[in-house]
């Protein structure tokens, strides 16, 4: 419930929710994403590049 407080209250919420209508997801996810959910597909993947070109993650380190 705490997590639906901080999306609703997030300065990013509108580009999360253009990036889900872009990628047919909801802005949810794309939150969920943005904040350390795995990725479970390719789309999933787009969607962190997108985030991370918008600067608005970093770049992950897989090491």
């Amino acid at each position: 419930m705490r997590n639906i407080f901080k999306f609703l209250s997030s300065k990013q919420r509108n580009t999360y929710i253009a990036i889900a209508r872009r990628y047919n997801t909801t802005p949810w996810h794309v939150y969920n994403l943005a904040h350390g959910e795995h990725t479970r597909s390719m789309r999933d993947h787009q969607i962190i590049e997108i985030l991370i070109k918008m600067k608005i993650i970093r770049e992950l380190d897989l090491e």
